[in-house]
């Protein structure tokens, strides 16, 4: 009789199995996380189309469903005062941006050792090199110019001079990474999903290259491509020059539109040249943004400005159990837009000071304000 009652039960039982099975390794696989490792080389060119200027920045991309924590560091350590750059999309939905200064960085917490001495070694002309015009970027002991073009310094590096801060950051509200020297934002599309805006019926995406307005997300209208396996990301995609401004408070404005720019020609382009499979995902393994200039002349070719080409060293998945926060150095000031419109007019946003080494996005940060 029980021989019978198991042999009923057995398709049962293994129908339900399967399916603990299947949910079981459905769940690990999408709270399972993705990282990568690599380099990128920024390029600036003049109107001649002559190489002005070049920095190799490495990097690393941690992605887990909607989180992501992303840092980048100049390959010649201490360049332009800093340490490193880290960003993260925190858990008060808002997007932590850090900024260490060299004297906080510890070459033995970095974790593109053996990277950073190779990149000397295999792209020695791209990482020295020099321009016959004189090209630094900001630090609190020289002057503010970033990529040769005259900028404020970053929000909150006038405080180092007199609180002996080791760092600086910004909060601002949203999803979306700044886009600034630190070339976050151009890792975060490259690794995460597109997301999409909408301008009427045009489709439209982050604009990921720096123009010199690091608190403004800007979206342009665009048309792209995905890959076609998980986790589907942009594998190629067309920028125009129309499209929407977001504050740091949610309000969304036209982009001011100049005489000499055709709103339909290209104002830039992002592909991906290789892409690599781990563990059933698909990632880019070569990428580049190309940026054009938009000051042309009737049907005149469209001329680069800059380049971002990156290169993926390593990439490969974590366990849904590892922290994507970004962890405070030291004392480090901290300039908060997650505030209403009219506090943001005056340009001034409240800052506080960070004093302890915690994660600013998990509530345990004291601080002074």
């Amino acid at each position: 009789m029980n021989g019978n009652l198991i042999k009923r039960l057995l398709p049962s039982i293994h129908r339900l199995l399967t399916l603990l099975l299947l949910a079981s390794g459905g769940t690990v696989c999408a709270a399972d996380g993705y990282e990568a490792l690599g380099y990128l080389t920024y390029t600036r060119f003049d109107t001649l189309g002559k190489t002005t200027y070049k920095k190799v920045m490495m990097f690393e991309v941690e992605v887990a469903a909607n989180k992501w924590r992303i840092r980048t560091e100049p390959v010649i350590q201490g360049q332009g005062g800093i340490g490193y750059y880290e960003a993260a999309y925190t858990t008060n939905d808002s997007v932590f941006k850090l900024t260490v200064l060299e004297s906080a960085y510890r070459s033995s917490e970095s974790p593109f050792g053996s990277l950073q001495a190779e990149l000397k070694k295999a792209k020695r002309e791209d990482v020295y090199f020099t321009n016959t015009s004189r090209i630094e970027v900001y630090s609190s002991s020289n002057s503010s110019l970033i990529h040769g073009r005259s900028t404020n310094a970053p929000v909150g590096m006038e405080a180092a001079n007199h609180i002996h801060n080791v760092a600086v950051a910004v909060e601002a509200k949203g999803k979306f990474p700044p886009v600034d020297s630190s070339y976050v934002a151009t890792l975060w599309f490259a690794f995460t999903p597109p997301n999409g805006q909408m301008d009427g019926t045009n489709k439209m995406l982050l604009q990921i290259w720096d123009d010199g307005n690091p608190q403004k997300t800007r979206f342009r209208r665009a048309s792209w491509k995905q890959l076609t396996e998980y986790p589907n990301l942009v594998s190629d995609a067309v920028y125009g020059w129309a499209g929407k401004q977001l504050l740091p408070d949610g309000y969304l404005d036209d982009l001011k539109k100049s005489g000499w720019i055709k709103p339909e020609s290209i104002a830039a382009h992002y592909e991906v040249n290789g892409v690599t499979n781990v563990d059933g995902l698909t990632l880019p393994l070569n990428f580049k943004l190309t940026r054009f200039n938009s000051k042309r002349l009737g049907s005149e070719t469209p001329k680069i400005e800059t380049t971002i080409e990156a290169s993926v060293v390593k990439a490969g998945r974590f366990s849904s159990g590892r922290s994507l926060d970004v962890h405070i150095p030291g004392k480090t000031v901290v300039s908060d837009y997650r505030l209403s419109r009219q506090m943001l007019d005056s340009n001034s946003p409240p800052t506080q000071l960070l004093k302890t080494i915690s994660s600013p996005s998990n509530g345990k940060s004291a601080n002074d304000r």
